[in-house]
């Protein structure tokens, strides 16, 4: 297929990861403005409207090299904004539940989001939720528990959870600030790698699985979650994934789900949430946007 891909906004490890398996089916681009560049723009900008109308001038010009490209857009918080001064057709993917409602309002994009209930309450287009394909060379398992990643209101339950567990199993909760989060996709895969069990605790907005969900399952461990939805999800079985309500329910039933085998998944099941499946998808429903 000749025709191009541009992907804005997709700068993250594992965005570049997901990204870069798609070269071998379509002419990819990507666009984003460097992050110094960013800084100075927002110093200089004085409000948040401005700000957001400079990078879409910036980026409308780079675009004017890729004519009749299928442009998708991230939400990450220094692009989302542009689409209100945007004359392009966009594909708006959102990987996070919304908080904010200004940016809705353009009616050019076209809007996918993970979450169920956001699709339902804002009338969005859905897609399953997925995680990049990457070979990691793993090391022993020493942990019987793990969770990396920042707060998000978590640390509370981690803590609650550490406590609970701790005094039989091998607890390791790694709970990073954002302003020192420099760890690779690479480096926090194998760390949740460490451990038998990955904790995926969500906030009590979300209502569809996390990405780290499907990371863990696709990469052979079990997951304890606080996240009722999964028990609708394609991957979920009793011996893989333990949901919990509270600590108490968390207690009783951590011995049983610890001591079951890891019910393995074939190729097929998991290639459904990966990135180069999903968004080859999403490219393929809206193709022949922008021309």
């Amino acid at each position: 297929m000749n025709k191009k891909i541009v992907f804005i906004g997709f700068e993250n490890d594992y965005d570049k990861i997901g990204v870069e398996e798609l070269k071998t089916i379509y002419d990819i681009r990507t666009i984003n403005i460097n992050k110094t560049v960013r800084k100075v723009i927002k110093k200089l900008s004085l409000s948040h409207d401005r700000f957001h109308r400079v990078i879409a001038i910036l980026i409308r010009l780079r675009l004017k090299l890729h004519r009749n490209s299928l442009v998708l857009l991230k939400d990450e918080n220094d692009y989302i904004g542009m689409q209100k001064y945007s004359s392009t057709k966009l594909v708006l993917i959102l990987r996070n539940t919304i908080n904010e409602l200004d940016w809705l309002k353009n009616k050019k994009s076209r809007i996918y989001s993970f979450d169920i209930k956001d699709c339902e309450k804002y009338n969005l287009l859905t897609y399953d939720q997925y995680a990049p394909t990457v070979k990691v060379e793993t090391g022993s398992i020493t942990s019987d528990i793990v969770f990396v990643g920042t707060d998000k209101g978590r640390s509370s339950l981690l803590k609650g959870i550490e406590k609970t567990l701790s005094h039989k199993y091998q607890v390791n909760i790694s709970v990073i600030k954002d302003s020192n989060n420099s760890m690779t996709y690479l480096d926090y895969i194998k760390f949740q790698l460490t451990g038998k069990v990955i904790l995926d605790i969500v906030k009590e907005s979300q209502t569809t699985e996390s990405m780290r969900f499907v990371e863990a399952l696709s990469n052979g461990r079990k997951v304890i979650t606080n996240n009722i939805a999964v028990k609708k999800h394609k991957l979920y079985n009793e011996s893989n994934v333990m949901y919990f309500s509270n600590l108490t329910e968390l207690s009783l039933n951590i011995d049983k789900f610890i001591s079951t085998k890891f019910q393995n998944y074939n190729k097929q099941e998991l290639s459904s949430f990966t990135s180069l499946c999903v968004l080859d998808k999403i490219i393929r429903e809206n193709i022949t946007l922008g021309e």
